[in-house]
């Protein structure tokens, strides 16, 4: 069977499945993406972690401050900043797997 592309006639030649070069190749570079794909994912989580721990530092001190100066939900707020950084900490990182 031939294929054309752009009136350019190519054959259609199926990939080699006996070839033990081709196939320690595809292995290695599946084996390498999944490596670096894995790697990329758990990067973007830690960053994720990290950034909700200084929105959650910034934001419990700025509400703690704005409850001595009177704000009377400062306290709650600040509360509630700081359990949604545990919650986001305790489920991006397995639990108590890891420590804190």
């Amino acid at each position: 069977m031939i294929i054309r592309i752009n009136s350019i006639p190519f054959p259609n030649i199926p990939p080699s499945n006996g070839n033990p070069i081709t196939n320690g190749i595809r292995s290695w570079a599946e084996e390498k993406t999944t490596d670096i794909l894995l790697g990329v994912l758990d990067s973007i989580r830690n960053v994720f972690i990290d950034f909700s721990y200084s929105v959650a530092l910034v934001g419990c001190g700025l509400c703690i401050l704005f409850w001595v100066v009177g704000w009377d939900k400062g306290k709650k707020w600040a509360g509630i900043l700081y359990l949604a950084n545990v919650l986001i900490k305790f489920l991006l990182m397995g639990g108590m797997a890891y420590g804190s």
